[in-house]
C-alpha cells in the first residue's frame, strides 16, 4: 500500500506542498465541490507514477501541460513528496528486499532516517520531497539533504555503510551520493507503486464498450462478470470472486438466497431471489450503483482504486455496508472523494479534509471530533441535520457509563461508543424533567428529539421489594414503551447492585484507604454504606474511581437480571445500526 504523498503546482494545488498522509487501507478526501478533491485522485492515477519514473531517471523528463500546471505557482518548480510510515510494515518490505544477508544494523538506520526527515506535525511519517523545473528530471531538494547534514541523526559512516549496502558501490561522497542515493532507495526504488484505476462519478451498467479492461465507469461490467461466473479451466479461482459478489448482494438486500447470474446473451445481470428473477436496474438505483462498485473493486487485486463520490444514489446504510464490503473483502487500496459525513464514521479511515483558499487547495488530516465537526460545517451539514451516534444510552452519571461500557463489551466487543452508541448523562435531579415522548411537553425536555433510538438505565432506589418506583420512572418507562429503545429500571436499589460484593468491597477499599468494611450485599442494600475502623460511616467516596477499579476485573453478569438486560441493551445498539 501507499503510505503517504505530497501535491504541488498541479491543477488546484499551489506553491506549498499539500501532504496525504499517513494513508490506511480506506482513505476520505472530503470537501465542498470544486475545492480539488478529483484533483487528488487524477494526481494519484496520472500524475504520481510519472513523476516517480522521473525521479527514476526513467521514462525522460518530467512535465505537465497547460492545463496541468497550477495558475497561482510562480516558482516554476513541481514538487512531488513521498512518505512512508514510521515503524510500518513497509520498512520490513523494504528490509526483505534488500535481502536477508543484510546486517541487523539497517534497520536501525532506516528508522533513524524516516526520524530526520520527519515533519513538525508529528504525524509518524517520514517525508522527501522532490523537485525539478519544468521538463526536468526530479531531484531530492538540496534544502532537505542541508537539513540531515545539520541534524546529524545520521552519522556519516552510517551514511556510507547503508548506501554501500543498498547500492552496491563503493567511494562517493556524503552529499553527492550517499545521501541522496539511499534516501531515493529508500523512497522511491524499493516502494512500488500498485497499478491505479478512476472508477467515475457517473456509473452505469451500459454496454460492452470498446475497452473493457481500462473502462470502470460500468461499461462492459457484464462481461467481467460473465467471465467471473464461468471462467477457463485455469481459473477457476476466479469463482470465490463472484461468490463474494453474491454474498454482498445479499447483505444489501436483505434476502439471505440472491443470487446475480449472466444469461448466455451477456445482455442484462439478473438477480434470482425469493422464487422470482429480475434485472438488477428493478432492484432499483441503489442496489444497482453498490453491485457496480462492489464487482469492479473484487474483480481487481492489489490497486490503488480511485472512486469518485460512491455516495450517489446511496442510502447512509448503504454507503456503510459498501465501505465495510471493501475493507474485508477486497486487497485494494481506496482513496474515495466524497461529500458524504456518513463515511466519516468507518472505523479506521483516514479522513483528509480538502478546502479551497484564495484559489489554492489545501490539506489537512481529520483525526479528532473536532475536525471532523468544522468538516461537516464545511459541507453544509448543521446539527439538525445530523443523528448523532446511532443509539444513544442515558446513564445518571460518570461511573454507570463504565459499568455499562464493560458489560457491552462482553456481549459484544465489536462496539465503538461515539459510533455506534453514545453514552450520555441526565443527573437523577434533572430525570423528572425529561421525556422519552415526542409530544411537545412544556414541562419536559423530549429526549427522542435528540435521537429516536435511545435507552434509559434508571436506579429503582427501592428498598425492599415491595416498593414502588416513583412517579417520574413510572412515566419515563411508560413512555419509552411506546416508542423506540427501552427504558432499564434496575433489578436492585441501584446499578452498583449489579456487582459482585467482593469485587465491590475490593475496589470501594482500593480506592478509599479509610475503609474498614461495607455493610451490603444485598438486592436493595445501599451498595455502597461503608465504615471506618473506628465504626463512622465512611460519606465522601469516589463513585468513578471505584467503578474504574471494579471494571478492572471481569464484572459477571449472572447477577439479578443483569444478563437479560445487558443483552437486550446489545439487541437495541445492533438495531439502531442496522445490524440485525
Amino acid at each position: 500500500m501507499l503510505d503517504g504523498f505530497g501535491i504541488s503546482g498541479y491543477r488546484s494545488f499551489g506553491e506549498e506542498v499539500q501532504y496525504f498522509g499517513p494513508l490506511s487501507k480506506f482513505n476520505l478526501v472530503i470537501g465542498q465541490n470544486n475545492c480539488g478533491k478529483s484533483n487528488v485522485l487524477l494526481y494519484v492515477k496520472d500524475i504520481l507514477p510519472k513523476a516517480i519514473m522521473s525521479t527514476r531517471g526513467l521514462g525522460g523528463t518530467f512535465s505537465l501541460n497547460s492545463l496541468e500546471k497550477s495558475l497561482s505557482q510562480k516558482s516554476g518548480l513541481f514538487r512531488m513528496a513521498m512518505g512512508i510510515k514510521k515503524n510500518s510494515s513497509l520498512n520490513n518490505e523494504i528490509i526483505k528486499k534488500l535481502g536477508d544477508s543484510i546486517p541487523p544494523r539497517i534497520g536501525d538506520i532506516i528508522t533513524r532516517i524516516l526520524d530526520s526527515v520527519a515533519q513538525n506535525n508529528d504525524d509518524g511519517m517520514g517525508w522527501i520531497t522532490f523537485e525539478g523545473s519544468w521538463d526536468h528530471r526530479l531531484e531530492i531538494k538540496k534544502e532537505l539533504i542541508d537539513r540531515l547534514l545539520l541534524k546529524k541523526s545520521v552519522n556519516d559512516q552510517d551514511w556510507e555503510f547503508i548506501w554501500r549496502i543498498i547500492t552496491n558501490q563503493n567511494g562517493g561522497s556524503l552529499k553527492q551520493h550517499w545521501i541522496p542515493e539511499t534516501l531515493k532507495k529508500i523512497f522511491i526504488e524499493l516502494v512500488e507503486l500498485p497499478p491505479t484505476i478512476i472508477v467515475p462519478a457517473i456509473r452505469k451498467i451500459g454496454d460492452t464498450g470498446t475497452d473493457i479492461e481500462n473502462d470502470y465507469s460500468g461499461n462492459g461490467i457484464i462481461v467481467k462478470l460473465a467471465m467471473l461466473q464461468n471462467p477457463s479451466h485455469d481459473m477457476q479461482n476466479q469463482k470465490a470472486v463472484f461468490g463474494k459478489i453474491n454474498n454482498f448482494l445479499q447483505e444489501v438486500t436483505g434476502i439471505h438466497d440472491a443470487t446475480i447470474e449472466i444469461p448466455y446473451k451477456r445482455d442484462t445481470i439478473l438477480v434470482h431471489a425469493n422464487g422470482r428473477t429480475l434485472p438488477l436496474i428493478n432492484l432499483g438505483t441503489g442496489i444497482h450503483e453498490v453491485i457496480i462498485l462492489a464487482s469492479i473493486a473484487t474483480s481487481i487485486s492489489s490497486n490503488i482504486v480511485c472512486i469518485e463520490e460512491p455516495e450517489l444514489h446511496l442510502h447512509p446504510t448503504l454507503q456503510k455496508k459498501l465501505a465495510k464490503y471493501l475493507i474485508e473483502n477486497t486487497n485494494n487500496q481506496y482513496i474515495i472523494s466524497t461529500h458524504s459525513a456518513s463515511l466519516m464514521d468507518i472505523e479506521g479511515a483516514s479522513i483528509f479534509h480538502v478546502s479551497l483558499i484564495n484559489g489554492d487547495s489545501y490539506i489537512s488530516g481529520v483525526v479528532s471530533s473536532k475536525n471532523k465537526y468544522f468538516v461537516c460545517t464545511d459541507l453544509g451539514y448543521r446539527a439538525s441535520d445530523l443523528m448523532q451516534a446511532n443509539c444513544i444510552i442515558w446513564v445518571e452519571g460518570p461511573s454507570d457509563r463504565i459499568y455499562i461500557n464493560n458489560w457491552i463489551s462482553s456481549i459484544d466487543s465489536s462496539f465503538t461508543e461515539g459510533l455506534h452508541y453514545s453514552i450520555m448523562f441526565y443527573g437523577g435531579r434533572l430525570l423528572s424533567h425529561l421525556s422519552s415522548n415526542d409530544l411537545d411537553i412544556d414541562d419536559f425536555i423530549s429526549l427522542r428529539k435528540l435521537n429516536r433510538n435511545l435507552v434509559i438505565v434508571i436506579d429503582s432506589d427501592k428498598k425492599k421489594n415491595s416498593d414502588n418506583i416513583n412517579e417520574t420512572k413510572a412515566r419515563i418507562l411508560s413512555e419509552t414503551i411506546k416508542g423506540n429503545g427501552f427504558c432499564w429500571i434496575t433489578a436492585g436499589r441501584e446499578i452498583e447492585n449489579y456487582i459482585d460484593q467482593s469485587v465491590l468491597e475490593m475496589a470501594i477499599k482500593t480506592s478509599h484507604s479509610k475503609v474498614d468494611y461495607i455493610k451490603a450485599g444485598k438486592q436493595y442494600d445501599d451498595s455502597l454504606r461503608c465504615y471506618t475502623a473506628d465504626g463512622k460511616q465512611f460519606e465522601y467516596y469516589d463513585k468513578v474511581r471505584i467503578a474504574k477499579t471494579a471494571a478492572s476485573s471481569p464484572l459477571m453478569l449472572d447477577i439479578l437480571d443483569l444478563k437479560e438486560m445487558v443483552t437486550r441493551l446489545v439487541d437495541e445498539i445492533r438495531k439502531a445500526n442496522g445490524l440485525v
